[in-house]
């Protein structure tokens, strides 16, 4: 179980830098849970770019204070990665617009 907690921890803490890092996300709350939560300048079209990729996350947009927000959950080593790139993706996109 110790183990499991640290690496849910380690990867966590490299979600939240790379989150930070974005231009698109305005800010990043926080957390000891197994997920983030980030407002994004355009959540809906972020989460529309995830899915079309086949990664899920949550938008949490409709909940009371929680607009623009997504819930992003912790994932393997290899989930994260592709996250991170896609995201990164995403990211220098919309700067370049």
């Amino acid at each position: 179980v110790q183990n499991w907690i640290q690496f849910i921890k380690t990867e966590r803490a490299e979600l939240i830098e790379v989150l930070k890092d974005l231009y698109m996300v305005k800010e990043v709350f926080p957390t000891d849970a197994n997920y983030v939560l980030a407002r994004f300048n355009n959540a809906e079209l972020v989460y529309n770019t995830l899915k079309e990729k086949g990664i899920i996350v949550r938008n949490r947009s409709q909940q009371p204070l929680c607009e623009n927000t997504l819930r992003i959950s912790i994932g393997t080593p290899v989930e994260n990665n592709t996250l991170f790139e896609e995201l990164k993706e995403i990211d220098n996109n919309l700067k370049t617009k």
